[in-house]
């Protein structure tokens, strides 16, 4: 997915980035970043990783690219880009692996332990701020039984309280996803989200501001008068029938 257009989404990046930046840990661990599809979460996700809070970002997976959607590789592909961005924990993730018999067809939460957990216990951070893992397009993975495992594998860790590293949850707001969450959260232990509204007169603001800039570049190149051929009239018609989603605008800008 590419990032998001400059000069938007600043809300919703400046608190993302607050609990990234937060070193007191006294938030969850766990930040679930919900909105319904075409509104930007994929984006968001991008974004986040490849923003001045890179170096946190140790590791990102993405349902809706994977070729399985099944949660079966989710760890171990965290686990490979955990060993590429820390270093200092490949040994271990290597011993784990020799150590362990069949790891990688093992249980989640084995997998979660021995491939994440311990390797980053038994290196020295250098860091004052917790890693960081990305997981987007949760609602996409295709086997129920292991959505909830996956799932209930990162609350019990985070509720644990010294969980050392955070995740963000991306996904849309589906019914099953709520259920989840609150048959596996503990009742002291609220799971940290963001929401992106649908509608929200941000999201407006933000999409009318791509919509003009596009427009505006897209004058440039054609070296005419963008004012020839767009109205502000015209943004503010494409921004309601958007509905706060930003494939719509993306999806005109390309016809």
């Amino acid at each position: 997915p590419p990032k998001c257009h400059p000069g938007t989404r600043k809300t919703v990046l400046n608190e993302i980035g607050e609990w990234m930046d937060d070193r007191s840990l006294t938030k969850s661990p766990l930040l679930w970043l919900n909105g319904p599809a075409g509104v930007g979460k994929s984006v968001l996700a991008k974004t986040i990783a490849t923003s001045h809070w890179h170096d946190e970002v140790i590791a990102t997976f993405f349902f809706s690219t994977s070729s399985d959607r099944t949660a079966t590789t989710l760890f171990p592909t965290l686990a490979w880009q955990l060993a590429w961005s820390i270093p200092e924990t490949t040994q271990h993730i290597i011993a784990s692996l020799k150590n362990n018999g069949p790891l990688l067809t093992s249980e989640l939460e084995e997998q979660f332990d021995r491939l994440i957990i311990q390797p980053l216990r038994k290196c020295k951070m250098t860091s004052k701020s917790l890693p960081v893992m990305v997981i987007d397009g949760v609602d996409e993975c295709t086997d129920e039984d292991m959505l909830l495992e996956f799932l209930k594998v990162l609350v019990r860790a985070a509720e644990s309280g010294d969980m050392p590293l955070r995740f963000i949850i991306c996904s849309r707001p589906e019914p099953r996803i709520h259920a989840i969450l609150n048959r596996i959260r503990d009742d002291n232990q609220e799971t940290e989200w963001q929401s992106i509204p649908l509608r929200s007169v941000k999201s407006k603001e933000d999409i009318a501001k791509y919509l003009t800039d596009t427009f505006d570049e897209m004058g440039r190149r054609l070296r005419e008068d963008t004012r020839s051929w767009f109205q502000q009239c015209d943004i503010s018609e494409l921004v309601e029938r958007s509905c706060g989603q930003f494939l719509y605008a993306s999806t005109i800008v390309r016809l």
